[in-house]
């Protein structure tokens, strides 16, 4: 058995974890639908933080832990991770606007649940309870900082040595790998010190032949690059700090920031001067992120530079950052995805992907045809749509989305895409006055109308959890659908790599 796979295990019972998190949403109505969705698997159930104001996720993370800090501290702490569930998902479109906006509402296979599935939210929670207890183990004591669109199944052996867990004051999650094309504009990285184990610079996301260069003027035998994997664990005495050093900006209704890349490129810089390299750096290559931040807090690097100040007077000692190596936390499956539904007839291809869709006559090709909550008679997506149905009350609007259009950057996301009655955009503003509650229940209701038991004889679970169809298939036909089949093309069958 791989070590994907025995983590994976680990991870999938680990209901505890529910009644141990802090899970912080963007509104009252996302608070209510997660503890619609949670509360039903667990004895206690999750606690919950509305966060005052658009904080970005540093402020957010210390504005929720300042709330209830005085209360969780220690080895008895009630709260073992605090969880992000934000971000609308614009990158997602059309799929998070069926999801009234909530990316982390999208399903996961769970044998157990039937056709609802499992939420990303959920699985992510659950995700973080196996790497958790094991750097308890290792001695370190503080909370894990996470984010609800994330599932981290590490690749390794869950092993953490107690000479480098125990004394970090945070751990920073890595997947050690030289960088390329693709992940050099879509991750942050880690240059770390592999004698100490520490992580001595974060750097931003840009083009591969910028990154490189970046990191061969910085480089040395001793030193690894890993991909920042974002979720983090500091200890109660770090965040206490940064509560105390953030003051009223952790709860004003002007004050943003993140803590990817910049909060930690400030800890890292030994000077004014450094910074103001870092700043004319990313003026040049034209990044916006860092003139966003310190539009926002313009005195951000020397409320950084007293926080690891005051920090270190207090612990009487250096600040110590150190990575846990996941190995690849995301694994890759070959043939065609199913989850759930309600469909008469399916031909799919290899690299196809259909999820929780209520269809008649689906076709979905491949290697990248997607259609998620798709409704309806015919349906036929292309390899290279993704496809949904938006759910208003009795008025249902079709939305689609091609990768032939490129990124979905803000103009796009405006824009009224061929074929659409809507833009992305308008649809998350009429998806934003439906009931979560009710939304999430009338799908679930339009799915349960069909029983997956005659397609468990001939669809086997695929080591990361996702129903694969083994082309050539067919599947038993069920009473509520009379002609449920899925054929092959008689194109050669692609591999295909989902995430």
């Amino acid at each position: 058995m791989s070590d994907l796979l025995r983590n994976a295990r680990l991870a999938r019972p680990s209901t505890s974890a529910l009644d141990r998190v802090l899970i912080v949403t963007g509104d009252y109505l996302d608070a209510k639908l997660w503890d619609a969705i949670l509360h039903q698997n667990t004895a206690v159930g999750p606690k919950y933080w509305v966060e005052k104001g658009k904080k970005g996720n540093l402020l957010g993370a210390l504005q929720a832990y300042s709330a209830v800090r005085d209360n969780h501290r220690g080895d008895d702490s009630p709260i073992s991770q605090i969880v992000m569930i934000f971000g609308s998902g614009t990158r997602l479109s059309p799929f998070t606007q069926s999801l009234r906006n909530v990316k982390a509402a999208f399903p996961l296979p769970a044998g157990s649940r039937g056709s609802s599935g499992l939420t990303i939210g959920e699985a992510a929670i659950r995700s973080a309870a196996p790497w958790i207890d094991c750097l308890r183990d290792a001695g370190f004591h503080g909370i894990v900082l996470s984010w609800g669109d994330e599932v981290l199944i590490p690749s390794k052996p869950l092993i953490a040595d107690p000479a480098a867990i125990s004394h970090a004051d945070v751990i920073r999650f890595g997947w050690r790998r030289d960088p390329d094309s693709e992940l050099a504009t879509q991750k942050e990285w880690l240059q770390v010190d592999l004698a100490t184990n520490l992580v001595i610079r974060d750097i931003s996301r840009q083009p591969l032949d910028r990154l490189t260069e970046v990191l061969h003027r910085t480089s040395n035998p001793q030193m690894a690059t890993f991909v920042n994997l974002g979720s983090f664990a500091a200890t109660h005495e770090f965040l206490s700090a940064a509560c105390d050093t953030f003051g009223k900006r952790v709860f004003d209704e002007s004050s943003a920031a993140n803590w990817d890349p910049y909060f930690w490129q400030a800890l890292q810089s030994p000077s004014r001067e450094s910074w103001d390299e870092l700043i004319r750096h990313e003026q040049g290559a034209s990044l916006a992120g860092l003139q966003g931040l310190l539009a926002s807090v313009p005195d951000f690097f020397e409320l950084v530079r007293h926080f690891r100040m005051a920090f270190e007077q207090r612990a009487g000692r250096p600040m110590r950052i150190s990575v846990f190596d996941f190995g690849e936390p995301w694994p890759s499956i070959e043939g065609a995805i199913v989850l759930g539904g309600n469909i008469g007839h399916i031909i799919a291809d290899h690299g196809a992907a259909i999820i929780w869709c209520r269809v008649d006559d689906l076709r979905v090709d491949g290697p990248n045809g997607i259609a998620f909550r798709l409704d309806g008679g015919r349906r036929v997506v292309l390899g290279d749509e993704s496809a949904t149905t938006l759910r208003l009350g009795e008025r249902t609007l079709n939305l689609k989305y091609s990768r032939r259009i490129g990124n979905i950057d803000p103009g796009i996301f405006e824009k009224r895409l061929p074929g659409n009655p809507v833009s992305f955009s308008e649809a998350a503003s009429l998806m934003k006055a439906v009931d979560p509650i009710e939304l999430h229940r009338s799908w679930l209701a339009r799915l349960a109308m069909v029983q997956l038991g005659a397609w468990r004889r001939s669809v086997r679970m695929a080591p990361c959890g996702f129903l694969t169809l083994r082309l050539p298939y067919t599947a038993a036909a069920t009473s509520a659908a009379p002609s449920m089949q899925a054929k092959t093309r008689t194109t050669p069958a692609k591999k295909s790599t989902h995430s």
